[in-house]
């Protein structure tokens, strides 16, 4: 049955006609049209105002915040392509945009997402080699460099997704029960499971280790330095003796005969 909705072809006219979500109370629907347009009045402005910020004080350009900027880059461009379709057809449970955009809608929506994801990544990976190789940190972290992982993450996250586009593997399409998302192609098969590894436990899986052997480092370097403080603060034991037998070498020396 799958397999069947899959080769479904829709026209521009046959999409605008077709009514989605109509298993959803209009309520739901209408509350996640509000959600859209608050993300987009707030995502919109702020990702710009961050982009602009970071981009014109050097004194603040370091690798964290070149990642801040790809990442506050990637959630603008989705707050103004994908929240405003989104919000439209939360609210009249249609697709009027047609069916190139209906293609065009979801390459974007994952794309940017994986974007996302990959620079949470890097600035995860970032942080770990600051923590656990500093001496390594600058070598790693040069302009070049930089440059190179940013636009890894863009590459990346296309190039993913490009054979859906082409559908050479998977198809990019409208599911009649929800949105427009990725549908199995003509041959039945399906990049889901592929791209959930790749795009997500993997990442998952990354992001898990460094902040663990993050939250390690950090807690051996404090007990360390703990342990160093004490021992600064307790008396040497050669001091102790001398100070214990002082007073009683004074007492001596003045029981001695003039």
């Amino acid at each position: 049955m799958e397999v069947n909705e899959s080769k479904v072809l829709y026209t521009d006219e046959t999409l605008a006609a077709l009514h989605l979500f109509e298993a959803y109370p209009s309520c739901l629907m209408d509350f996640a049209a509000y959600t859209c347009i608050l993300f987009m009045l707030v995502g919109i402005p702020g990702n710009l105002i961050t982009v602009i910020s970071l981009a014109r004080y050097k004194k603040v350009r370091n690798a964290t915040a070149i990642f801040i900027i790809n990442l506050s880059f990637c959630d603008f461009l989705y707050c103004c392509i994908n929240l405003p379709m989104s919000a439209t057809t939360f609210w009249t449970r249609t697709w009027p945009y047609g069916a190139f955009m209906c293609q065009f809608f979801p390459f974007m929506r994952f794309s940017l997402a994986g974007v996302s994801i990959f620079t949470i990544v890097a600035i995860t990976i970032n942080r770990y080699i600051m923590v656990s190789h500093p001496r390594l940190y600058t070598k790693i972290y040069t302009s070049r460099n930089l440059g190179i992982i940013v636009a890894t993450t863009w590459l990346l996250s296309f190039a993913l997704l490009t054979p859906i586009w082409t559908e050479s593997w998977g198809r990019f399409g409208m599911d009649p029960t929800s949105f427009c998302v990725v549908l199995p192609d003509h041959n039945g098969n399906s990049p889901k499971k592929f791209l959930f590894v790749f795009a997500f436990v993997l990442p998952f899986i990354t992001i898990s280790f460094c902040y663990a052997r993050i939250f390690y480092i950090v807690r051996k370097t404090t007990a360390k330095s703990r342990g160093n403080i004490r021992k600064r603060h307790q008396p040497d034991k050669d001091d102790s003796s001398i100070a214990t037998s002082s007073p009683d070498s004074d007492i001596t020396s003045n029981q001695q005969p003039i």
